[in-house]
């Protein structure tokens, strides 16, 4: 199982791309940390009627969790990679990829040495959407540390990563579904447009329009 990392800046929607980008059945599907560590305890695999679309929901933040800190902490990241592995191996190898979101710090700490993988960085103009990054980090508690940008901006060319344009999936439907099917082209992965599209319509309404 490959691994494919979206690089982001703290605050740049990296967690919504990697569930949209996580939305097709050869892709290990993101799970909350209680979810994971109940498969690993019992040595069970997916459900094979598990609802990605209804597990990745922004909107269920008001609903059942306090904090969008605490939305974000209940899932598992780059940090659960070895058990999402793990996961895959009582899924029968199912899975092909797993695509996780890493910011420029962890990434140095992490992701540096890791074996062969695809590497893609999201892409965001801060003229447009400065103002609305810096609610993000404040919601979730998570801010640009040190020299993150300058990071971002090395690692981005060192692994020669692709580009994930969000300031066009911010525009428009239109807009969001070419860039969509372009990343879907160059993953090489099955679009799943009307689930993404539903996806984005969840997310923009709650992060970007609602800004709860």
């Amino acid at each position: 199982m490959k691994t494919v990392i979206l690089l982001y800046l703290p605050g740049h929607a990296g967690n919504f791309l990697a569930r949209l980008f996580s939305l097709g059945e050869d892709t290990m599907p993101l799970l909350r940390k209680d979810q994971l560590e109940h498969h690993l305890d019992q040595g069970t695999s997916v459900p094979d009627n598990f609802n990605r679309l209804e597990n990745y929901r922004f909107g269920q933040v008001t609903q059942e969790f306090n904090s969008w800190q605490q939305f974000h902490r209940a899932h598992a990241d780059f940090l659960e990679n070895a058990q999402y592995r793990l996961l895959n191996v009582f899924c029968g190898l199912h899975y092909s990829r797993i695509v996780q979101p890493v910011h420029p710090v962890e990434f140095e700490n992490y992701f540096v040495n890791i074996a062969p993988t695809e590497f893609y960085y999201v892409d965001l103009d801060l003229h447009q959407w400065g103002a609305w990054v810096s609610g993000q980090q404040e919601k979730l508690g998570f801010y640009t540390r040190g020299n993150e940008n300058q990071l971002f901006e090395t690692y981005k060319k060192q692994y020669h990563m692709k580009s994930i344009n969000l300031t066009k999936m911010l525009a428009s439907e239109q807009a969001f579904v070419e860039e969509y099917m372009l990343v879907c082209r160059q993953m090489n992965i099955e679009p799943m447009l009307e689930q993404a599209q539903q996806l984005r319509q969840d997310w923009y309404s709650v992060r970007v329009a609602g800004q709860i």
